[in-house]
Order: C-alpha cells, then sequence, then structure tokens
C-alpha cells in the first residue's frame, strides 16, 4: 500500500465559535446586532449563536448582516418554570414559562438543538437542579459551564 502524497490531504479546517451571546435585543447587552457582528469578527470567530432572551429577532438582523466567512446561528434563550435553556437553529421563536421538557420539544420541532446555559450557576434559577450529570446529557447537545455574559 501506498501512502497518499500531502498535497492529497485536505489542511484542517479551524473553527472558533461561541454558542451564547446577546444583542440589544436582550435586557443584558447593548451591542447592536450590527455592532455583535463586528465585534465577533474582530474576535477572530468564525461562528457566532445569538441567542437573545425569550426573542430571535436580534439573531436574524445579525445573520441579515454578516458577511460570508462569519456563520451566524439563530438561537434563543428562553425563560422555563425551572431555568433558561437555550435553543439553536432557530427560525421561529420559542415561548417562556413551559417545562424544561416542553420548552426542549418546541426546540426540537423546528430540528433545533437544545442547550443549558449556566446550569450550576447559584444565582439564577437552573435547569440542573435535581438532575443528575447523566440526565443533563440526555436533554440536552450543550452545556455552558463557564455561565458568561
Amino acid at each position: 500500500m501506498t501512502a497518499r502524497p500531502d498535497s492529497d490531504i485536505a489542511p484542517p479546517i479551524r473553527s472558533l465559535l461561541d454558542l451564547h451571546t446577546h444583542s440589544s435585543a436582550s435586557f443584558d447587552s447593548e451591542l447592536l446586532p450590527e455592532d455583535l457582528v463586528a465585534a465577533v469578527l474582530a474576535a477572530g470567530l468564525t461562528h457566532v449563536a445569538v441567542t437573545d432572551h425569550d426573542r430571535i429577532d436580534g439573531a436574524l438582523r445579525a445573520r441579515d448582516v454578516a458577511p460570508d466567512g462569519l456563520t451566524v446561528i439563530v438561537g434563543e434563550e428562553m425563560r422555563t418554570i425551572s431555568g433558561d435553556v437555550i435553543g439553536l437553529f432557530l427560525e421561529r421563536p420559542i415561548a417562556s414559562g413551559m417545562t424544561v421538557a416542553e420548552t426542549a420539544a418546541a426546540i426540537m420541532e423546528q430540528r433545533g438543538i437544545v442547550g443549558l446555559p449556566h446550569p450550576f450557576d447559584g444565582r439564577r434559577p437552573s435547569t440542573a437542579v435535581g438532575l443528575t450529570p447523566e440526565a443533563l446529557m440526555e436533554l440536552s447537545a450543550t452545556i455552558d459551564f463557564r455561565g458568561g455574559p
């Protein structure tokens, strides 16, 4: 068997992403969607999920203004009855105030991905209360352990 020459091997693709950001459409950010896109580009990211609280209009705007080379994932951070849940790859907003399971089902109806932001942060209601790490992993594709802004 002959080894392939190096020229036949595609270089690795490097992606840098943030799956939990907010624009000025959320109460906790002052960045206009256009400014968020500029900041993400300046940081060298290739992908960003805009996950405003209980709405997707900021994420849709960011996606509309993003240049080639930056993938904007439309997301939403919904308040459930036991804490926050993130939905990624959404096209329609999802109502807040449901159970975690109902929220996850609504996200998956849109073929989205379920994420758990800051599940162990003691300063806010947590989706992790009473759940084992295994149960959390079954519920969610992504977990934000850092719990940043």
